[in-house]
């Protein structure tokens, strides 16, 4: 089976993402990587987890900017 291109991450799979990668799967992981070249999509379900998803990442030492016009 192909890598997919595309993937929907939970809250758990940002904040692990945002804090460096550390608890990601290794599919997880390159799934990020190709997104970050933009190779690949990661759909976030709802605006609502992104301040959550933000503020565990600053909690875990993390840089997670969120758009002005979601505050």
């Amino acid at each position: 089976m192909a890598d997919p291109a595309a993937a929907v991450a939970d809250t758990h799979a940002l904040v692990f993402h945002a804090a460096g990668g550390h608890g990601l799967g290794r599919s997880a992981a390159a799934l990020f990587a190709r997104s970050e070249r933009r190779d690949a999509i990661v759909y976030v379900p709802a605006p609502a987890a992104v301040p959550r998803t933000r503020s565990r990442a600053l909690r875990a030492n993390s840089s997670l900017a969120m758009p002005t016009s979601w505050r």
